[in-house]
């Protein structure tokens, strides 16, 4: 349990752009593990081919595969927390490093084919390039054009060997490499939206919390709401105030009668309004409405809720601690000069009773239903005996 402040168009912001900017950098093992591997490759082509053109390759991936590695360690050293500055300088580095590896594997691709015919040479290097393209679709979907910039300066020079090679084999490799292209593209651009669709959802949820918080810290009354559970979930500060209620009693999750113990001991008078009672009156009467409402009341009552029996639980634990308890009915009467909120309500009321009960014909029902409704609430205020007396 916690204190409550505890907590259009998509356009994104600067905490999506530093979280997509962060994906980048997350977990430097396999960056580096890609990086000697890709090395040894290179090193095996190098010593069956004979090429000498092929150990400068090796180096040139052995340096940049290296400084991209070390780069993602020092980002994870980081102590400050990343701003959106930050995250462009940061962005910029990944992309540097990340264009000239790639660029690295396609010369080591073209000195491979053009320079040896050892199909085992070549085979490697097709493989191995072709997997670390398939592996950085995962690391750079928060950015997904960086990674297809890779992929053109990688997969481009080896699928134009292929198809200038001479054989219809490699030519027919250079076709697949492209198809490989654009689904990897296609796929690292969705992964891109699926992410930010989940940030935004995030923020917007945050946001919400935040609104639903500065609402219930600035009523001038305490409120608490419990869970399923029967177990405090939520409540201002004021409530706190009212009934003195201790941290501890409030982190591991106040059950009803801790709080009614509470509110008696504070000598504090407590109101209770707007409680359901189950009893719904609706004019003309109809043949449905007593089963619409039990099926209502029944869905009130699901996963243990008290639902329409609620008045009568807390009048009674309030009764047991000492309290006096007053009762009265507080009933709303809903008719033409309500026309919207009439609408609204019974649109609600039938819609959970059709979630309880599925096999509710409602559709006819509906529409000719929606005319004078009396919904049946009861009000409870609790007092001080001492205080009365």
């Amino acid at each position: 349990m916690q204190l409550a402040g505890q907590s259009g168009p998509q356009k994104m912001s600067p905490s999506i752009y530093a979280a997509l900017v962060d994906s980048l950098f997350q977990d430097p093992g396999p960056m580096f593990a890609g990086a000697l591997c890709a090395a040894v490759a290179a090193i095996m082509t190098a010593v069956k081919t004979g090429t000498e053109w092929l150990w400068p390759c090796v180096v040139l991936l052995v340096v940049t595969g290296a400084v991209r590695a070390l780069d993602t360690r020092r980002y994870q050293w980081r102590t400050s927390e990343l701003t959106s500055d930050e995250a462009a300088r940061w962005e910029v580095r990944y992309q540097v490093g990340a264009m000239l590896y790639a660029a690295a594997l396609g010369l080591w691709c073209i000195v491979a084919v053009f320079g040896s015919t050892d199909a085992t040479a070549h085979l490697i290097c097709i493989s191995v390039t072709l997997c670390y393209m398939a592996a950085g679709s995962g690391r750079t979907y928060g950015r997904p054009w960086i990674f297809h910039v890779q992929m053109l300066l990688a997969c481009g020079p080896l699928t134009v060997a292929l198809a200038v090679y001479g054989n219809p084999y490699y030519f027919g490799m250079a076709i697949l490499n492209v198809l490989f292209f654009f689904s990897l593209k296609h796929i690292s651009t969705r992964l891109q939206e699926i992410f930010v669709r989940a940030l935004l959802g995030r923020e917007r949820e945050a946001a919400l919390a935040g609104q639903f918080d500065t609402a219930l810290n600035n009523m001038p009354h305490g409120l608490c709401m419990f869970g399923a559970d029967g177990r405090l979930a939520v409540m201002n500060h004021r409530f706190k105030e009212m009934m003195n209620l201790s941290d501890h009693l409030m982190h591991r999750g106040a059950s009803a009668a801790n709080i009614v113990a509470a509110c008696v001991s504070a000598g504090c008078p407590a109101l209770l309004t707007l409680s359901v009672t189950g009893r719904v009156d609706l004019t003309p009467a109809d043949p449905l409405d007593r089963r619409v409402a039990a099926a209502f009341n029944a869905h009130q009552r699901r996963d243990n809720r008290l639902g329409p029996d609620a008045v009568a639980v807390a009048a009674e634990n309030f009764r047991r601690a000492g309290a006096e308890v007053i009762t009265r009915p507080s009933p709303w009467r809903l008719g033409a000069a309500h026309a919207d909120l009439t609408a609204a309500w019974f649109t609600g009321w039938v819609d959970a009773a059709c979630e309880q009960d599925p096999e509710l014909d409602v559709d006819a029902y509906r529409r000719r239903r929606v005319a004078a409704v009396t919904v049946d609430h009861v009000d409870v205020l609790v007092s001080n005996r001492a205080e009365s007396a």
